[in-house]
C-alpha cells in the first residue's frame, strides 16, 4: 500500500476549508438551515480525516469530500422524512381519537351515531346516481386520484370531476358539518 503524503493531504484539506462558505451554501440548498449545514460540513471533514490513510498524492480529495458532503445531506433528508412520517402518523392517530371522543360526547349512544351515519350514507346513495356515489366514495374514502377513478370506472377525468361535484352537493346537504368527520373516519386507518 502506498504511503500517505500528509503534506499533500493537509494542503487539500486547507483548500477545502478555504471554500468552506461555498460548501456550506451548497449544503444549505439541500437542508435549508445554516446550523445543520455547518454540522454536515464538520462531519464530512471528520469522515475525510478518518480515511486519510487511504489517500495518496494526486487523489481527488476535494471530490471525495464533496461526495461525503452530499451523502450527509441525503442522510439528513432521509431522517427528516422518517421523522415527518412519524409525526404525521401520531397527528392522524390523535386526530382520529379526538374525533371519536368528540362524537362520543356529542352522541350519548354510539350505536345511535353509527345508525345516524348509516342513514345519512343511505340517503346520499338514494339521492345520487350509482356511479356518482361510487366515484365520490372512491375519491373521499378510498383516497384514489381522479386519474385512478377514471381508469377504474372507464370514464374521463372530466366526468370524474362532474360526478364528484354532483355528489358533494348532496353529501353537504345531508351531512352538513359532519361531512369532514365522515371523510376522516373512513380515511384515517
Amino acid at each position: 500500500m502506498p504511503s500517505v503524503d500528509l503534506t499533500y493531504f493537509m494542503e487539500e484539506l486547507a483548500a477545502i476549508n478555504k471554500d468552506r462558505g461555498k460548501f456550506i451554501a451548497h449544503t444549505m440548498s439541500f437542508v435549508r438551515e445554516r446550523a445543520v449545514a455547518e454540522d454536515i460540513y464538520s462531519e464530512s471533514i471528520l469522515k475525510v480525516l478518518e480515511k486519510r490513510e487511504k489517500f495518496t498524492k494526486g487523489d481527488n480529495i476535494k471530490g471525495y469530500f464533496f461526495k461525503v458532503l452530499i451523502s450527509g445531506c441525503y442522510d439528513f433528508i432521509k431522517r427528516q422524512s422518517r421523522l415527518a412520517d412519524a409525526h404525521t402518523e401520531i397527528r392522524n392517530t390523535a386526530l382520529r381519537d379526538a374525533m371519536v371522543d368528540i362524537l362520543a360526547e356529542r352522541e350519548a349512544d354510539s350505536m345511535s351515531f353509527i345508525s345516524d351515519l348509516e342513514d345519512r350514507i343511505a340517503s346520499c346513495r338514494q339521492r345520487l346516481p350509482d356511479r356518482s356515489f361510487e366515484v365520490f366514495m372512491a375519491s373521499r374514502v378510498d383516497g384514489l386520484t381522479y386519474k385512478e377513478i377514471a381508469e377504474k370506472f372507464s370514464i374521463s377525468t372530466r366526468q370524474v370531476t362532474s360526478d364528484i361535484q354532483r355528489a358533494l352537493v348532496v353529501f353537504r346537504s345531508v351531512f352538513g358539518d359532519l361531512l369532514v368527520v365522515f371523510v376522516m373516519l373512513f380515511r384515517i386507518k
